[in-house]
């Protein structure tokens, strides 16, 4: 994409690149088509304030959901997460005993993508601005040094498993530790969730909704780039650039990979395995959805995924939390932690109840710690510790 952007950039004004040696003049053009860029991403953002608030996900719980059904009788729950997790269970629940249109219109409408705030979107097209403008920064760069063209594009490559990693990495913490409730990646941790228990829903989901998901968190990373700018090679500014496209339209990358008819040009991507194909990605929807996180191309699973299975462990040790995949397949727990909870029953998370009650997730281990847990606190979790909160 930068080549494209480098090469409108030398038609629009040619001579930038026959003047590389008047870095001043040079500069003053880069900032001032950013600047103009930039204003547009404020005007759409003005004109789409307009249009009023941005519509959000619709109720679909009850506000009295706080009894769970198990084998051995009904248990109350306090923990507002833990009501919320049963509350989407009974959603599923009651949207798969639906049949043919009216099933997947209910599950569609409970895994719907909230619709993107005016400040997301109207940050995602400055986001744009401020990448045509490291891009034609690069152009000028590699006008004056061309030797540097060579190993700017040897390395990109490298970056974009390293993208893949961090992807990876992130899609993970989203996954499994994200709090719904936080203001920053609360949304996207919820929407991620869901999409698990819907996997076609993003269908629906259009590409500026869909890439503006993340406008407000990268903002930040192209404006620290854009500074920093001056100070940079050709060959690591080359690097920075093609990092933040590819974080930027990571949902658009993994959205594509559900698409059962993808676009063309990303589709011959996906099949030389540049971009994440279905293929790949299928990998990660199958349960305990514990593995194969990158959704650049997926290149680091094989690294990522040994390193996910120790640290989950690592940290349930450390912050007394389980990953959110054992929660949700209780199945997938090791019996070392199974045997600690026999011993330690206090340190039982109340989501493990709502989970474990399911039939689909019947297993004799949490069946039996589940039984002492109630031997012990009663039909009641007033006095039980929320180790998930």
């Amino acid at each position: 994409m930068a080549h494209g952007i480098s090469g409108m950039m030398r038609e629009r004004n040619p001579i930038r690149l026959k003047d590389a040696h008047s870095p001043d003049l040079n500069r003053s053009f880069g900032w001032g088509w950013s600047f103009f860029h930039v204003l547009v991403g404020f005007l759409f953002f003005s004109l789409s304030a307009t249009a009023g608030s941005a519509g959000q996900c619709s109720d679909l719980y009850s506000p009295k959901a706080r009894f769970v059904e198990t084998p051995h009788g009904k248990v109350q729950i306090t923990s507002e997460s833990a009501i919320a997790l049963l509350r989407d269970q009974q959603t599923i629940k009651e949207a798969l005993s639906l049949r043919g249109p009216e099933k997947i219109k209910a599950l569609l409408a409970y895994s719907k993508q909230k619709t993107q705030s005016n400040l997301n979107v109207g940050l995602t097209f400055v986001n744009y601005a401020m990448a045509m403008f490291l891009a034609h920064d690069i152009a000028v760069k590699l006008a004056k040094n061309p030797e540097s063209l060579a190993p700017a594009a040897a390395l990109i490559p490298v970056t974009w498993v390293a993208a893949d990693a961090v992807s990876s990495a992130y899609h993970y913490f989203l996954d499994n530790w994200a709090s719904p409730r936080n203001k920053i990646w609360g949304s996207a941790a919820t929407a991620f969730r869901r999409h698990h228990e819907v996997p076609n829903n993003l269908s629906q989901t259009g590409f500026v909704q869909n890439i503006s998901a993340f406008g407000k968190l990268m903002a930040p990373l192209y404006v620290a780039t854009a500074v920093a700018s001056p100070g940079m090679s050709a060959e690591v500014q080359t690097q920075a650039l093609v990092a933040l496209l590819l974080f930027s339209h990571g949902t658009e990358i993994h959205r594509q990979a559900h698409l059962p008819q993808p676009n063309r040009f990303v589709r011959w991507f996906q099949d030389k395995r540049i971009l994440l194909n279905s293929e790949a990605h299928n990998q990660h929807h199958r349960k305990p959805i514990d593995s194969d996180y990158g959704i650049i191309n997926g290149s680091s699973n094989r690294l990522m995924n040994g390193f996910y299975e120790r640290l989950d462990k690592i940290l349930y040790r450390f912050m007394g939390r389980m990953p959110n995949h054992w929660i949700q397949h209780p199945r997938s727990i090791p019996d070392s932690v199974v045997n600690e909870l026999l011993t330690e029953i206090h340190r039982m998370p109340q989501e493990l109840i709502v989970t474990a009650s399911l039939a689909k997730n019947s297993d004799e281990r949490i069946d039996q710690v589940l039984k002492v847990w109630i031997d012990k606190f009663g039909h009641s979790s007033g006095e039980a510790k929320d180790a998930q909160n």
